[in-house]
Formats: C-alpha cells, structure tokens, sequence
C-alpha cells in the first residue's frame, strides 16, 4: 500500500473515496491498448489467506505481463476485482491468458481451503 489503510466517518470523504472506486473500470478502459478487451476476473479468498492472496495474485498478474492490473473489491469479504486488459488478437495472447488463469487457480487450490 501506498500508505496506511484507514476508516473515515467524514460523509463528505466516504463520497469522494466511493467516487475514485467507481471510477476505476472506466479508467482501465479508457487507457487500454487498442484492441484490447477489460476483463474483471472476481477472484475470492478464506479471509486468513487474503493478504497472501492478494499479494500472489498481482505477483502472478505481473508475471505474466499484466503490469496494468487494478485490484479493488470487498476484502472484508475476501473479494477482490482484478481488472486486467487482454488481447485475443493471436493464439500467443490467447495462451497467456490461459497460463494467467491457470497460475491464480494453481496458487489458490495449493495455498487455501475451499470456503
């Protein structure tokens, strides 16, 4: 984190936090590579495990070429937006994405209890 998580009770803060959320597909969007689809993948985490979760899965989104990934969600419930941009221009894109998904499942399945 860029700096340290805090709650806030300020309704006129809590707007212009939920206002910045809102904000973040559209945002993705707006500056994907031409040709490229968003794609929101849920991904949910047993709360013990979310902080791990949550730091494996931008390692393994970066690993495979996701750099642009934006994480958002509900954590206190263990779901988290991962937003990446995709091609599927080519069969390379394709299996990237493939190895991507495979990689979080691998991760999950090894590292977690099925809630």
């Amino acid at each position: 984190m860029l700096e340290p998580g805090r709650f806030t009770h300020d309704a006129a803060e809590q707007a212009l936090l939920w206002k910045i959320r809102q904000g973040l597909y559209p945002s993705v969007g707006a500056v994907r590579k031409r040709g490229t689809t968003v794609i929101i993948e849920d991904v949910v985490f047993p709360i013990p495990h979310l902080a791990d979760g949550t730091v494996e899965l931008i390692r393994t989104a970066a690993r495979h070429g996701y750099e642009e990934a934006i994480l958002f969600g509900h954590a206190k419930d263990g779901n988290l937006h991962l937003t990446i941009t995709q091609s599927y221009n080519s069969q390379a894109e394709v299996d990237r994405y493939a190895r991507f998904m495979d990689d979080m499942y691998a991760w999950w399945s090894g590292n977690t209890t099925a809630p």
